[in-house]
C-alpha cells in the first residue's frame, strides 16, 4: 500500500541509543567517526531538505549527526523535517532512534518533535511509550496543542479505549484547545465501528459539531446512520436524513442500505421503497445488498409476488442476484406454502448452471418439511447429501420432518446414518426423536434415547426436560414426571413456569388436584406465576370437587 524507503543502515546504525522500545535495534557510536565538517546553517538546512525531497534519508541524516555534534546545531524545523520524511515512509523505527539519540546532543526539540514522535509509537504498537512520552513532553513545560490531543485520540481510537478517547476530549477544553473536524471524526469513527457501536454517542458529536459550527461530512453523517439504524432507531434515522438533505449530503451506499434494512425490518415498506428512489436522485446506485434488504422487507410484509417481480428485474436489468437474493425469496415462497414454486427457482438455479449453496438447500428443506412434503424433503436431501452440503442441522431438519409424520423408524434410520457419517447427534436430535416417540405411545424407546444421551456424555437442557415431562405428563406417569423434575434441579437447570403449568394441568386433567396445588405451592416459594389457563384449570376441578361432596351429604346422612 505504502512505498518504503530501504532501511538506514549507515548514520543510524552509528547513534548511541538509549530507546525503551521493544522494536528497535541498539547500537553504540563509532569511536574512530570523522571530526565534524562546519557548513554555514543555512546551507546545511538546505542541503538536508533537498535529500529529504530526493529520497536520501541516509545523508540528510549524516549532515544532522555533524551538525549535532558542532557549535552551530541546527533548527528544531530541521530536525521535524527529518522526522517527518522517516514517518511518511513509515520507517517508524527509525525516527524513534534518531529522536532519542539526538537528545543527549545540542539539538533542538520542540512541541512538533514530540508530535511526531507521539505517532510513530502509536504506529508501532508501544501505546505505553506513546504514554510515558506524552508525560514527559508535558514535564519539560511543553504543552500539548490540537495536533497532540488529536494523536492521542487517534491512538485510544485504535485501542479502542473510548473512554479515555473522550476524557482526552474533556480535557482539551480544559486546557482552551478547541477539538477541529478531525478530532471529531475520529470519534465518530470509533462509537460507529461494528463490535463497538454507540449510535447515541455518535448522534451527541454531530449535535456538538453543529453548535460549534464545524459541518459534518458526509463521512461523518453516514457513519452515524449507519449506526443508528443498526439500533433501530427510526425517528433519530429520519432526522440524520433530513439534516443531510437540507446541507445537500447524501448517505453513502452502506448507509442506504443500513436505512433501508431497517426500515424494512420494522415493516415501513413504503418508506424504504421510496428511499430505494431516492438514491437514484442522489446519484447512488444500488447494489445487490440494497436490493437484497428491500426484498427481504418486502417479503416480511408477504408481498411476495413483488419480490419476484424485483427479482426478475434485477435478472434482465441488473445487479446480478446473489445466493443471498434467492435465499430470501425462497425462504418467503416456503413461509406461504409455494413450495412448488421454490423448487421450480431451484431447478431454474441448476439448469443456469449457478452455484447453490448450503443455504439455499437448507431454506427449502425447512420449509418442505414444515409443510408435510417430507417425501420431496428426503429428495432434496439427497442432493444436499451429493453436494456434500448435509450436516447435524440438515438432519436434525429431515428427522423432525418424519417425527411430525409419524415415521419413526424412518427417522431412526437418519439418526444411526448421522452416527455412521461421525456427525455426532447432539441434544437436538435427541429430543427430536424421544418427542416423536412421546407422540406415537413408545414410553420405552424414549427413555431408551434419554439413558443414551447419559453414555453419550450430553448433558440435557431446559427444551429436552421440558419435552420428557410432557410426553410422560400426557402418559399419566406422574411418578416418572416427578423424577424427570428431580434431575433437572440436580443438573444445575431450574424449572420454568411453563414445565409446572404442564405437571398442575396434567395433575388436574388426571383428577389429582392435591398433588396440583402441592407444585403450585414450590412455584410459589420460586417466585413463579402460574399462567391463567392452570388457574382457570385448578378452579374448575376444585368447584367440581366441592360440588360431588355437597351432593353425597345428603344421601349420607340416611345412615345417621
Amino acid at each position: 500500500m505504502f512505498s518504503k524507503s530501504p532501511p538506514l543502515l549507515g548514520p543510524l546504525a552509528m547513534l548511541s541509543c538509549r530507546l525503551p522500545s521493544c522494536r528497535v535495534q541498539r547500537s553504540s557510536l563509532s569511536s574512530t567517526s570523522a571530526p565534524p565538517v562546519h557548513f554555514p546553517t543555512s546551507h546545511t538546512e538546505s542541503l538536508i531538505r533537498r535529500h529529504l525531497a530526493a529520497g536520501d534519508f541516509s545523508s540528510a541524516i549524516s549532515l544532522l549527526l555533524r551538525s549535532a555534534r558542532s557549535s552551530q546545531p541546527l533548527p528544531a524545523s530541521t530536525l521535524n523535517a527529518v522526522l517527518a520524511s522517516l514517518s511518511r515512509s513509515h520507517q517508524f523505527d527509525s525516527a524513534i532512534t534518531l529522536f532519542h539519540s539526538l537528545r543527549t546532543l545540542a539539538v533542538s526539540i520542540d512541541l512538533v518533535s514530540y508530535n511526531i514522535l507521539l505517532n510513530c509509537h502509536f504506529q508501532t504498537g508501544c501505546f505505553s511509550l506513546a504514554l510515558n512520552l506524552f508525560d514527559e513532553m508535558r514535564h519539560s513545560g511543553l504543552a500539548p496543542d490540537v495536533c497532540t490531543f488529536n494523536t492521542l485520540i487517534k491512538g485510544f481510537c485504535r485501542e479502542n479505549h473510548i473512554s479515555d478517547a473522550f476524557k482526552l476530549l474533556d480535557d482539551m477544553r480544559v486546557e482552551g484547545q478547541m477539538p477541529n473536524r478531525y478530532t471529531y471524526s475520529m470519534l465518530i469513527g470509533v462509537v460507529s465501528r461494528s463490535g463497538c457501536s454507540n449510535s447515541g454517542m455518535g448522534l451527541s458529536i454531530i449535535r456538538e459539531m453543529i453548535q460549534l459550527g464545524l459541518e459534518p461530512s458526509d463521512v461523518n453523517y453516514s457513519c452515524v446512520l449507519a449506526a443508528i439504524c443498526k439500533d433501530a432507531k427510526v425517528k433519530e434515522a429520519k432526522a440524520i436524513y433530513g439534516r443531510m438533505s437540507k446541507v445537500g449530503i447524501g448517505p453513502d451506499i452502506w448507509a442506504y442500505n443500513c436505512f433501508i434494512n431497517m426500515l424494512g425490518r420494522k415493516k415501513m415498506v413504503t418508506e424504504a421503497k421510496l428511499l430505494f428512489v431516492d438514491m437514484f436522485s442522489q446519484g447512488v446506485i444500488p447494489n445487490v445488498d440494497t436490493h437484497n434488504v428491500l426484498i427481504h422487507g418486502i417479503c416480511m410484509v408477504g408481498h411476495v409476488e413483488e419480490a419476484l417481480r424485483m427479482l426478475k428485474d434485477m435478472l434482465t436489468q441488473g445487479p446480478r442476484p446473489s445466493t443471498v437474493t434467492y435465499t430470501i425469496v425462497m425462504r418467503a415462497l416456503s413461509g406461504q406454502r409455494r413450495l412448488d414454486e421454490a423448487l421450480m427457482l431451484l431447478n431454474d438455479l441448476s439448469q443456469q448452471g449457478l452455484s447453490i449453496d448450503k443455504s439455499m438447500y437448507g431454506t427449502l428443506l425447512y420449509g418442505l418439511c414444515k409443510g408435510w412434503r417430507v417425501e420431496d424433503a428426503s429428495k432434496l436431501f439427497q442432493q444436499m447429501d451429493s453436494s456434500g452440503f448435509n450436516d447435524i442441522v440438515s438432519y436434525n431438519c429431515l428427522i423432525r420432518g418424519h417425527c411430525k409424520m409419524g415415521n419413526l423408524e424412518a427417522a431412526k434410520k437418519l439418526f444411526v446414518e448421522a452416527e455412521a457419517k461421525d456427525l455426532k447427534p447432539d441434544v437436538v436430535m435427541y429430543t427430536t426423536l424421544i418427542n416423536g416417540f412421546f407422540k406415537i405411545g413408545d414410553m420405552k424407546a424414549a427413555q431408551e434415547l434419554v439413558r443414551d444421551v447419559g453414555k453419550k456424555g450430553l448433558k440435557p437442557d431446559l427444551i429436552m426436560f421440558s419435552t420428557l415431562m410432557e410426553g410422560l405428563c400426557e402418559m399419566e406417569s406422574f411418578e416418572a414426571a416427578n423424577e424427570v423434575l428431580d434431575e433437572l434441579v440436580k443438573q444445575g437447570l431450574e424449572p420454568n413456569s411453563a414445565i409446572y403449568t404442564m405437571l398442575i394441568c396434567s395433575l388436574c386433567m388426571a383428577g389429582s388436584i392435591n398433588k396440583a396445588i402441592h407444585f403450585l405451592e414450590q412455584m410459589s416459594l420460586k417466585g413463579l406465576k402460574l399462567d391463567v389457563r392452570s388457574i382457570r384449570m385448578l378452579f374448575r376441578w376444585d368447584d367440581a370437587r366441592y360440588k360431588f361432596r355437597e351432593s353425597c351429604r345428603e344421601p349420607a346422612a340416611a345412615f345417621g
